[in-house]
């Protein structure tokens, strides 16, 4: 089996908010750019957070180093496009310098879609359980000491002009011995949440790098008309997340105003801001009821990785995200909502070869956060201190001849 995770999506897609709020979410801008504008130099990719801008035609060639011996190499591409107005198509490929293919998706938007493009994918160790001998192609991406990543626009962009692309890189150590581990399991399907406690005011944030981090609770904030907001929840191996939005009845007359087509949309991305792997969620405003969307994460383990149907892999901070549809009626720039959320089951951190466990930038942890982790702040309760950035190193390589976040109801989508 190839040790390749395929997943991605459009992340988080949205209209026009107003003018002091984000349509779409916003990725840390302070990281380091990197060129990859020379197929015969790849330039250097860092693990964590960084950034390049792609042209139509365009194609960028990078390299990643890896660190730990038998480890998972995790690669993202987000990006908003060159036009928030035009399709928008995106290929991302991961290969060893001597051209064996590890992983390749492509992922799309429509035209009028104002979503961010996201394309995750993985290369590792082949599946423990498999019942086969791996191929060449598995051995030599789990073995490469260097990983080429490419990245390119796809024949669906209907665009043309520089497309600004955010990186998102982790290497996750190889666990000692996989005897034993729990058998891959399906998410969770969502449910409603039952959750104690008086809710406290904590609004959510359209930067990933500030979003409240948030636990076992009941929450309470605004969302923008055609914009959305974010919370950071940490989910350890063998932990799961039920989430369920709830926003007011609407008025007779206020429904008259909004229409039938808006609605709330409530999803959980992983680490990766993969939607695969989720149960993800959407409820219309009316006058009838409240508008109610659940959604669900998990549980987080390690062989699911190697199950298409099962849920998600990484320990880490995932991102649940609420979004509002454009709503063209006076009165209606925010809706109120409640976020219950619970987290099941304690973290039971695995054995692994390396220490630390995850490479998410020039600080490594245990787990794998999302933005920038303040410690100093109460409600980063994080004992990790993430630092993105961190010196380029050139790597002058040679190429070898030769790879919805649709908020939506959806099943666990394959990879």
């Amino acid at each position: 089996m190839l040790p390749a995770a395929l997943s991605g999506g459009v992340l988080a897609p949205a209209s026009a908010a107003g003018a002091d709020e984000p349509a779409q979410l916003t990725f840390p801008d302070d990281v380091p750019t990197v060129d990859g504008s020379d197929p015969g130099a790849p330039s250097g990719l860092p693990a964590g957070w960084s950034r390049t801008s792609l042209g139509t035609e365009a194609t960028r060639y990078l390299a990643y180093g890896r660190t730990l011996d038998g480890s998972t190499v995790h690669v993202a591409a987000a990006t908003p496009g060159a036009s928030v107005d035009g399709a928008e198509g995106f290929t991302l490929v991961l290969k060893t310098p001597d051209g064996d293919s590890c992983a390749q998706s492509s992922e799309s938007r429509s035209d009028g879609d104002r979503g961010m493009v996201v394309v995750s994918l993985s290369a590792g160790p082949a599946d423990p359980e498999a019942t086969t001998d791996p191929t060449s192609s598995a051995e030599a991406c789990a073995d490469a000491s260097t990983l080429l990543v490419e990245l390119r626009r796809s024949t669906s962009t209907g665009v043309t002009g520089e497309a600004d692309v955010w990186f998102r890189v982790v290497e996750e150590a190889a666990v000692v011995d996989t005897d034993g581990l729990p058998a891959p399991e399906r998410a969770p399907s969502e449910s409603s949440v039952d959750v104690s406690g008086e809710a406290e005011d904590r609004p959510g944030s359209a930067d990933i790098a500030t979003a409240p981090l948030i636990g076992t609770g009941i929450w309470r904030g605004t969302v923008p008309a055609g914009g959305q907001v974010a919370y950071r929840v940490r989910l350890g191996e063998g932990q799961t997340a039920h989430a369920e939005l709830v926003s007011p009845t609407l008025s007779d007359d206020e429904a008259s105003a909004v229409g039938y087509s808006a609605s709330l949309r409530l999803s959980i991305t992983s680490p990766m801001l993969s939607a695969q792997r989720m149960v993800n969620d959407s409820a219309s405003l009316s006058s009838s009821q409240p508008a109610r969307a659940q959604a669900a994460a998990g549980p987080v383990s390690y062989l699911n990785r190697y199950d298409t149907t099962a849920g998600p892999t990484l320990a880490g901070e995932y991102l649940v995200v609420i979004r509002l549809d454009p709503i063209d009626a006076d009165g209606f720039d925010a809706r109120p909502y409640t976020l219950r959320l619970r987290v099941d089951g304690e973290a039971a951190p695995l054995e692994r070869t390396s220490s630390p466990t995850y490479l998410a930038g020039d600080e490594a942890g245990d787990v794998v956060p999302l933005g920038f982790t303040d410690p100093e702040s109460a409600d980063a309760s994080s004992t990790v201190r993430y630092v993105a950035g961190g010196a380029l190193v050139a790597v002058g390589l040679v190429l070898a001849a030769g790879g919805g976040l649709l908020i939506r109801r959806q099943a666990v989508a394959s990879r």
